[in-house]
């Protein structure tokens, strides 16, 4: 099997991702159940308001979305991903019901921001047809395209210390995502991404609600220090007016991978050396 891989790969050398490393600035908090639908309602309603927008950038507007995902996370038997806080992740995502994109996303620790890379899947995976919640979970070294396959196989490599091939799914996460968008001409600038989690391995569940605030991960990536600057501080004074109107809201530090088995963990005895194991 390994040889194979590396045929595979040594065939794709000199190969691109799909779509470049990018900064993913972002501030989380964990949101008690309770406020989600009044925290949700907040945000639609304040960042609508032409005058609140004004302070971002002539001509900015506002927008919503909401859409589903389902997102399988890959890891090693000893669970090296999840020791770096990295996240490995084949993600299919849903509008109106609709598959309408899938991708493989890994993201990386930095210093003040999470590098990320986004690769195209295969054709032939992503005409599999798929229904929200009833998804087949595939391979990792399965869902690349030929082209991207070598750059997905060095960069767990190098960032992981793993061979892709020793990647397997580990969880499966559902999520309902609720956006709301600060726009401006030609693209956003911001989003607040409220995101309805649930996870299940066996009997055991994890479910909780995310809150993000976002910067553009391509403006900021090709933005000026000064204007990273300005960025940063914008997305600070949400942070800071969400907090002053939900006291209760929680920072959250944790990926969505770790926090996920973290609160699976405690529910399955021994679940690390059942995986470790082989036999989860």
């Amino acid at each position: 099997m390994k040889a194979l891989l590396l045929l595979s790969a040594a065939l794709a050398v000199g190969s691109r991702a799909s779509d470049p490393g990018r900064l993913d600035l972002d501030v989380s908090f964990i949101v008690p159940p309770e406020i989600q639908s009044e925290v949700l309602d907040y945000l639609e309603r304040r960042y609508k308001d032409p005058v609140l927008l004004r302070h971002f950038g002539e001509d900015c507007g506002h927008r919503v979305s909401v859409e589903d995902f389902t997102d399988v996370y890959f890891d090693t038997d000893a669970l090296a991903v999840l020791a770096t806080r990295g996240e490995i992740r084949h993600r299919r995502r849903y509008a109106r019901g609709e598959k309408v994109k899938e991708l493989i996303q890994i993201k990386l620790p930095g210093d003040q921001a999470l590098e990320e890379l986004k690769f195209e899947v295969r054709p032939r995976v992503a005409s599999i047809p798929s229904g929200f919640g009833f998804e087949r979970v595939l391979p990792l070294v399965s869902l690349p395209r030929r082209k991207d396959w070598f750059e997905v196989a060095r960069t767990v490599e190098a960032k992981f210390s793993v061979p892709v091939d020793e990647l397997r799914p580990i969880v499966t996460i559902q999520q309902t995502r609720h956006r709301v968008y600060i726009t401006r001409p030609g693209g956003v600038l911001f989003t607040m991404t409220l995101d309805v989690v649930d996870a299940r391995r066996l009997w055991a569940t994890a479910a909780f609600t995310q809150l993000e605030i976002e910067a553009n991960e391509i403006v900021y990536s090709n933005a000026s220090s000064a204007e990273r600057r300005r960025m940063a501080g914008l997305q600070q004074e949400i942070a800071v007016d969400l907090r002053a109107r939900f006291p209760s809201l929680t920072p959250n530090h944790s990926a969505k991978y770790a926090r996920v088995f973290g609160s699976l963990e405690p529910q399955i005895w021994r679940l690390r050396s059942f995986i470790r194991w082989g036999i989860l």
